[in-house]
């Protein structure tokens, strides 16, 4: 019954011995390292945090444990602050009471200056790339009085966390950004890692997010992604998915050829946003053209509230300034001009000044300013 308990809330005794001396500073663990990472499978283990933790178990290639207490020294030469040890399980398979003993049957050798110190203990398991996997909170008490040899023994309970963030093998992982969504399937939650959030292939998954609703998207070396699910863990299948431009136009420009009436009306848009359109004019046959322009509401059956006053009309290719100015009659609003075959760019002009003393665009941010 004690080793199931034991099992199931993960709590752990260890013997510290002490001496009147005093311990180093504290041992936190291995870092991170390079993983080295399998090929890329139709499956991760993030459907459940129960499926992460087992995940976790099961790569514990490393068992680190370490003790310390303010008022230590590295006095002799027997002391023994903490120990790193590799892990490899008796029948192949990872032990959870297996690696309990480990730790139990450790015992650590501190020397501190002063009796009345406080004493503290922590434990650690890492994967065989020293990736934390469960650490444990220090456990800490004063310091028992020595026996009759001069040495206090003291016994502190470890309790063993599994880490916020899983190292996972999942192929070459070059990036990866993960997308939480509502029972809906809008997107609540955006994460993208930080620049230690992938190693060697590997990525490294916040529980968090483990059954959650959502997707993992890694981005492989060569540019392509996959996606997994958060709530199953498998691979998701994608749809391809064809595209193509119907109408293509431009706003702020129009494009008349083989027409002779350009005639411009500002669109709704376009008189919101003080846009005064530029037109492209092919002429392939010569010719009179007529030329208007006028001004609507913004709303939808809007009445017009004003026309185009000239028109500038300039050969493509060559400077504005070469531009010839036709003064439109009110009435008839539209002012006809003979023209050459070639390609002229058309501007209008109004009595108002819309287009001119207005733009669409803001001024560009200066940083602050002059002054």
């Amino acid at each position: 019954m004690k080793n199931m308990v034991l099992a199931i809330i993960g709590m752990t005794a260890i013997a510290i011995t002490v001496n009147a001396q005093t311990p180093t500073s504290p041992n936190n663990g291995g870092s991170g390292g390079a993983s080295s990472s399998a090929a890329v499978s139709e499956h991760l283990p993030i459907g459940s945090v129960a499926e992460l933790q087992a995940y976790a178990w099961e790569h514990v290639a490393n068992i680190s444990e370490y003790g310390w207490a303010s008022s230590s020294i590295n006095a002799t030469t027997n002391n023994k602050t903490s120990v790193w040890l590799a892990y490899s399980p008796t029948n192949g398979l990872v032990d959870v009471e297996e690696i309990f003993g480990i730790i139990e049957s450790q015992q650590l050798l501190l020397s501190v200056l002063n009796a009345s110190d406080t004493v503290s203990l922590g434990a650690g398991l890492y994967d065989k790339n020293n990736n934390n996997l469960f650490y444990s909170q220090w456990a800490s008490a004063p310091i028992n009085p020595p026996s009759k040899g001069g040495v206090s023994s003291n016994s502190l309970d470890l309790m063993l966390e599994m880490s916020d963030r899983i190292f996972v093998e999942s192929g070459d992982a070059l990036w990866f950004r993960i997308v939480e969504r509502d029972e809906k399937g809008n997107p609540i939650r955006y994460y993208y890692p930080d620049q230690y959030g992938v190693q060697n292939g590997g990525i490294f998954i916040p529980a968090y997010f483990a059954g959650k609703l959502g997707e993992v998207i890694i981005t492989k070396q060569d540019g392509t992604e996959t996606a997994f699910s958060l709530s199953s863990g498998n691979k998701m299948r994608t749809m391809d998915v064809a595209l193509s431009s119907g109408k293509v136009s431009a706003l702020g420009t129009r494009t008349f050829r083989n027409n002779t009436e350009v005639y411009v009306e500002i669109s709704g848009e376009e008189l919101l946003r003080n846009i005064n359109p530029l037109s492209q004019l092919v002429v392939e046959k010569r010719g009179w053209y007529y030329f208007a322009a006028w001004l609507v509401g913004p709303n939808k059956g809007d009445s017009v509230q004003e026309y185009a006053s000239s028109v500038k009309i300039w050969s493509q290719g060559q400077q504005s300034t070469t531009a010839k100015t036709y003064v439109i009659a009110n009435p008839p609003h539209y002012v006809p001009v003979f023209l050459e075959p070639g390609r002229y760019w058309v501007e209008y002009s109004f009595g108002s000044g819309f287009g001119k003393t207005k733009n669409q665009f803001y001024p560009p941010y200066d940083g602050g300013g002059k002054g």
